[in-house]
């Protein structure tokens, strides 16, 4: 575990994120000492430790009454000859100590009759979980991968998308956090259908799509989602729902898309990622979801710029995320509102989002849907469309 762990932390930029994890009764005193030596050479000599032989030397001649000078001789000359790239588990290891420490702690409490409730101990255990999304993954892809693998690596394909003016204005979907915003009954939920089944679609066998609802019961989004794939009305479904059925899961199966309902704990949210190996994720109504992103005591703008920065880290370390969201009432009638009518926030939702789309209406237009994205950071186009809501049949037609 420790020649693993001075691996990473031979890095400068790394130094800071990994040392959170690491405790002085976590390891042997001597790799303290080193440990505490490190950001030292790395502004006398540079980063990343290339020669651990030079790295002794300077220690033993920077702090020459160190007791432990041998040890950490033993330990230098170790890293020296030891060439394989270094293991993220000790990472995961910590960090479960330095969690395990404090969950206990609060459990204590309860115990003993100090505290009577066990929020904190639930916010602690939603905190662990979110905090270690492919940790691992993160530290490591971080120290090893170079300026022309991280070029090579980026990727100028992706899904598309059902209605077909998102493909002009937002590009391939990749690994990216989008809110979509609109004023009740704007014509949110049919767009996600129509995006869920046509996405679900192209994604490897072993993946879903998750769709958690906190909006209207979920009976109605499943009939939204099958009328959608269909392109039925509502009453060719029920006059014959064993046929709708049947001719739905004989493309998708019964679990190509996952619903779950009154998914409005961050909890519920995280024990589906854990069950399920999702390639897009839907969260109708992210302002619902509570949980250790926020509390009480946050004001509301706030609460939801946490939830808003922990979908963006579920795109940005499983899946691309689509949220929706309301747009307060100055946006009613407009066609194309301004940013600053997303609900619940002021800017630091805003922030981020990889891009907002929004779905203007007014009540001269009937089923128009105006769209725009008043923020895009993937194409940054910001061109208004106009497209139809064929509500009968859920689904969308381009102008």
């Amino acid at each position: 575990m420790i020649i693993d762990l001075f691996k990473l932390l031979s890095h400068r930029d790394e130094y800071e994120k990994v040392i959170k994890f690491v405790r002085e009764d976590f390891v042997p005193r001597e790799a303290w000492e080193m440990i505490e030596a490190v950001p030292g050479y790395h502004a006398d000599v540079g980063s990343p430790i290339e020669d651990w032989n030079n790295f002794y030397m300077w220690f033993a001649f920077n702090y020459p009454s160190s007791k432990y000078l041998n040890l950490i001789k033993n330990i230098c000359d170790t890293l020296a000859t030891d060439t394989r790239p270094a293991s993220p588990a000790v990472i995961q290891i910590l960090h479960n100590r330095v969690s395990a420490e404090a969950i206990a702690g609060e459990a204590i409490r309860i115990a003993e009759g100090k505290i009577n409730t066990f929020s904190g101990l639930q916010d602690l255990l939603d905190t662990y979980k979110r905090t270690s999304i492919k940790l691992e993954k993160n530290l490591v892809e971080d120290v090893q991968e170079s300026m022309l693998e991280s070029l090579q690596g980026i990727k100028t394909t992706g899904m598309s998308w059902y209605v077909q003016i998102l493909n002009t204005l937002l590009g391939p979907l990749n690994h990216e956090f989008i809110l979509l915003a609109s004023r009740p009954d704007g014509g949110k939920t049919t767009l996600l259908a129509n995006e869920a089944w046509h996405i679900a679609q192209q994604l490897p066998d072993g993946k879903q799509v998750l769709w958690f609802n906190n909006e209207e019961h979920i009976r109605k989004v499943k009939l939204r989602v099958i009328q959608s794939y269909l392109g039925y009305t509502k009453e060719d479904i029920l006059k014959d729902m064993l046929g709708a059925v049947r001719k739905y899961e004989s493309h998708f199966g019964k679990d190509k898309i996952i619903f779950i309902d009154d998914a409005n704990h961050i909890s519920k949210v995280e024990k589906a990622l854990d069950k399920y190996d999702p390639g897009l994720i839907i969260i109708d109504q992210l302002y619902k979801v509570q949980g250790a992103v926020g509390n009480k005591q946050d004001v509301e703008a706030e609460r939801f710029r946490k939830l808003c920065e922990w979908a963006r880290n579920l795109a940005k370390h499983i899946c691309p995320v689509i949220a929706s969201n309301q747009m307060d009432p100055f946006a009613e009638g407009v066609k194309y509102p301004p940013m600053t009518c997303l609900y619940g926030s002021k800017t630091g939702a805003q922030g981020e989002a990889d891009a907002i789309l929004f779905l203007g209406k007014t009540p001269v237009d009937g089923n128009k849907r105006f769209v725009y994205t008043p923020k895009n950071k993937l194409t940054g186009s910001n061109v208004h469309y106009e497209v139809l809501l064929d509500g009968d049949k859920a689904r969308y037609i381009n102008l």
